[in-house]
């Protein structure tokens, strides 16, 4: 929504934060190596996955997956995605083209596929997706970005954030434009809706000029805000560093003996780093109705909000190893935070995996963790039997959902 000169690089790293998870989402079974150990973490040793069975659709295979993936309460997987070539899809996040992929819902005992279409809106020429939520009773809804311009024309005044409603047949029930706070400028990174049509937006906010910082709100079903919310801090200062003797502060070279991450960190400003922070954060809704807010990548902070706007922070949650970055997350049917995690290749580690964690959300411990096979696809949901779900492009070339269970 804002696109000044302050946010040019914000737009930027945005852009290539979702290519990157898109990517990271379509070719994980490229992943290969055993997850290890590590000390960050006291979590149990990595169990495997057996193959239980697989279903496949008539529908594309999935690729350039944004936002992750979702499931209502009836084991339904949600899903959005496109169907382009790597070079066409990395030709659109390029050109700023809107991404207005479709969502689908995949039925796995009917085999029957749902699409929810992104716009259009009227008076507005281009719209983009930003987020979709899916409520555990199955409501679906969408959060896009409407302009009545393109959006690389350096203007942000005609834009605005639509939130759509679906019908279960997958046309559209209803649209509201989010209000942000007179005189501010609203950029959400994380949505959800909850049972009773409130909505929940996570982004950052500023004022004209200014740095943003990060912003929470509730709003109701018509869009208008009900009140701010409040989270616990996942953005702190900095990592400290003493320079050494042999080093000149002024030049602001990062000291010996730190990670090549805490040094990349170090040399954030506080506002990208605030943005890292939520986009490699999610949100998952809860079978009770709350929704789980999970953001950072080690420690993890976890917020439980309610629909009517109260914030229970619980333990912070430090994933099962080493160099792991959150790629999704779900809440199973018992309660227990479902987090899947990528090891992507370092200089001092260049083993590519990914690992599914169990976490218990009241104190932020790993129960398991499982080993992800190199072919899974892209992770989905726990049905109520403790079976993992996943996406993925079958022999025929066609969408399948493939199932693990770590009995075998």
């Amino acid at each position: 929504m804002f696109r000044g000169s302050a946010f040019k690089g914000v737009g930027a790293w945005l852009v290539a934060a979702v290519a990157l998870a898109a990517l990271i989402s379509a070719v994980g079974g490229n992943a290969q190596g055993q997850a290890e150990a590590a000390g960050e973490s006291a979590a149990p040793a990595t169990v495997k996955f057996y193959p239980s069975r697989d279903v496949e659709f008539s529908a594309p295979p999935p690729f350039g997956v944004l936002h992750g993936t979702q499931c209502d309460a009836n084991g339904n997987i949600y899903i959005q995605y496109g169907s382009l070539a790597l070079e066409s899809f990395w030709e659109n996040i390029r050109s700023v083209h809107p991404l207005d992929l479709p969502l689908r819902k995949l039925s796995i005992d009917s085999q029957r596929v749902v699409t929810f279409q992104v716009g259009s809106f009227e008076d507005f020429d281009t719209f983009s997706s930003r987020a979709f939520y899916v409520t555990p009773n199955g409501v679906v809804y969408n959060l896009a970005e409407a302009c009545r311009d393109r959006p690389d024309t350096g203007t942000h005044e005609s834009c605005v954030w639509v939130v759509t409603r679906y019908k279960d047949d997958g046309t559209v029930d209803s649209a509201a434009k989010l209000c942000p706070p007179m005189g501010k400028h609203l950029y959400p990174l994380k949505f959800a809706a909850f049972p009773d049509g409130n909505l929940l937006a996570v982004g950052t906010i500023r004022d004209e000029p200014g740095d943003p910082t990060l912003f929470a709100g509730l709003f109701d079903r018509s869009g208008d805000l009900l009140r701010e919310l409040t989270l616990a801090s996942a953005v702190g200062p900095a990592p400290a560093v003493t320079p050494t003797p042999s080093e000149n502060p002024a030049a602001g070279k990062p000291p010996d003996g730190l990670s090549d991450s805490d040094r990349q960190t170090a040399e954030l400003p506080a506002w990208t780093r605030l943005v890292m922070v939520l986009v490699e954060g999610r949100v998952s809704g809860a079978p009770d109705g709350t929704v789980y807010l999970l953001r950072g990548r080690s420690p993890q902070k976890l917020d439980v909000v309610s629909s009517d706007g109260s914030v229970v922070p619980k333990h912070d949650i430090i994933p099962p190893g080493g160099g792991l970055t959150p790629l999704d997350a779900s809440v199973s049917a018992q309660g227990q935070l479902v987090v899947y995690y990528v090891h992507g290749a370092t200089p001092q580690d260049s083993s590519r995996y990914r690992v599914t964690a169990l976490i218990d959300p009241e104190t932020g411990k790993v129960i398991s963790t499982y080993d992800v096979p190199p072919d899974a696809g892209v992770p989905a949901c726990v049905t109520w039997k403790g079976e993992f779900l996943f996406t993925r492009r079958s022999n025929s070339g066609h969408l399948e959902v493939v199932g693990y269970s770590p009995l075998h």
